[in-house]
């Protein structure tokens, strides 16, 4: 997971908050109370989620510009080819969208040998 990856989670963190507060939230909106400390939390995790990702993004596209020409190999776009999906950020869609897809690639997986995993502990 990359680093402007991690601002989905926190994202969905901040959105966990604020369902966990629905009820105060909802009687907030009802007497136009100021909210209280729990939901400013919620709110603010969801906007930093968001700021991060959308710096994260400008400070990948500034100092490290990929060709356009090779941006398929950048996003390993065979990797997910199995799957319906273009990009890493397609794989979720893809794989509630066409879960036949998923269950047959972890179908094709073959275990590993026994020299395969001994090379693998090195």
């Amino acid at each position: 997971m990359c680093e402007e990856h991690v601002a989905f989670i926190v994202f969905f963190v901040g959105v966990y908050i604020a369902w966990k507060y629905r009820i105060q939230a909802i009687s907030i909106i009802k007497s136009r109370e100021r909210p209280k400390t729990g939901l400013i939390i919620a709110f603010a995790t969801m906007i930093i989620g968001v700021v991060w990702y959308w710096f994260t993004l400008w400070q990948r596209d500034t100092f490290f510009p990929t060709n356009p020409a090779t941006i398929e190999e950048f996003l390993g776009s065979g990797n997910f080819a199995i799957l319906g999906a273009k990009s890493p950020l397609e794989v979720p869609m893809a794989a509630i969208l066409h879960p036949n897809n998923g269950i047959g690639l972890l179908s094709s997986i073959q275990p590993l040998s026994k020299k395969q995993r001994s090379q693998t502990s090195l």
